[in-house]
């Protein structure tokens, strides 16, 4: 446990890194680790980060954490409405097409199990 300690303090400092890439690694981590909701915390400075993909990062983490309850529904609705939402990338989706690879994957699954 004194390991884990020892990373997730680690963490916490590279949420905060000069590197873009390594905040965005440290808060998705934070996610998977974090035990304690202070780490929103050192989210908290990155809810207007000027690069959109460490603001993802951010929603990542949170979402770990939600998903692991280590923060409630109601941290992550004020997080959420504190944060800024705009970024210049975009992924178009399409229903459909989705629809049918999930479709298609379910389908060999279920050969690969009968096989």
């Amino acid at each position: 446990d004194g390991d884990v300690s020892a990373l997730r303090a680690m963490l916490m400092e590279h949420v905060h890194d000069k590197a873009f890439d390594v905040q965005i690694a440290a808060c998705r981590a934070l996610g998977a680790l974090g035990d304690s909701p202070s780490v929103m915390e050192a989210f908290r400075p990155h809810f207007f980060d000027p690069n959109w993909k460490v603001r993802q990062g951010v929603v990542q983490g949170m979402a770990g954490l939600f998903s692991r309850g280590v923060i409630t529904a109601e941290v992550v609705q004020a997080a959420l409405e504190e944060m800024l939402i705009t970024s210049n990338g975009f992924s178009p989706f399409f229903p459909l097409k989705a629809d049918i690879r999930d479709l298609g994957e379910a389908l060999r699954a279920q050969q690969e199990g009968t096989l």
